[in-house]
């Protein structure tokens, strides 16, 4: 979804949706090289999409377990260079990414529901 407009790396990031609240609309771990979106803190499917193209970000900053926590103690959280290049990359992307997703969300949808009316 992100790989043709932000880039890509060797290894994809593995996606989860956590069910839960935790504050965080999401999170990057970079050693287990997966994005954690936390749905119950997303208001809709902008967010969602927002938080999806900022963590997938993360993935793709280089030396990210280094830089992070120096930068951080560094900077304040909207300071640091690598959540300003995140936040940029939310805005700079959200329209593509969701040309992009809407048909296959729509597809998807149709599916679901055609199924639920042949049960």
């Amino acid at each position: 979804m992100c790989e043709k407009q932000i880039g890509k790396k060797s290894v994809r990031p593995q996606v989860v949706t956590k069910f839960t609240k935790s504050g965080n609309m999401g999170l990057y771990s970079a050693t287990q090289k997966t994005i954690i979106i936390y749905s119950k803190e997303c208001h809709d499917i902008s967010d969602y999409i927002s938080t999806f193209i900022h963590e997938y970000t993360h993935h793709l900053q280089k030396n990210l377990n280094r830089k992070y926590q120096r930068l951080m103690s560094d900077y304040e959280y909207y300071r640091n260079p690598l959540e300003i290049e995140a936040f940029f990359n939310e805005k700079k992307y959200l329209s593509s990414v969701w040309k992009e997703t809407k048909p296959q969300l729509n597809q998807l949808i149709k599916r679901k529901t055609r199924n639920n009316h042949e049960n």
